[in-house]
């Protein structure tokens, strides 16, 4: 029931008509869901998720983008103050 209120949630939903409202999935839920199953828990470390975020591709991204050294030291930084490692449910992972 949480997963349909969320996606049929009126942010993700852009017109409704009498018997029908068109909703679409957040591109990036898609992208933390692959993080999460490649990295198999709720953290990692930079370098675990640096490459996976570096060759993922979205529906917005014809190739993989390489990150830049602002993102990179962004991760790094968070990473040092979580003891090592890159919670990625929280506000500084999103």
């Amino acid at each position: 029931v949480l997963i349909s209120n969320y996606v049929l949630g009126p942010a993700n939903c852009y017109k409704s008509l009498a018997f029908h409202t068109f909703c679409c999935l957040n591109e990036c839920d898609a992208v933390l869901t692959e993080v999460e199953r490649s990295v198999g828990g709720p953290s990692a470390q930079p370098d675990v998720i640096l490459p996976l975020l570096e060759n993922l591709t979205t529906s917005s991204m014809d190739e993989p983008r390489p990150l830049s050294t602002g993102l990179v030291a962004k991760l790094s930084g968070i990473a040092a103050n979580n003891g090592g490692e890159v919670p990625l449910h929280g506000r500084l992972f999103a």
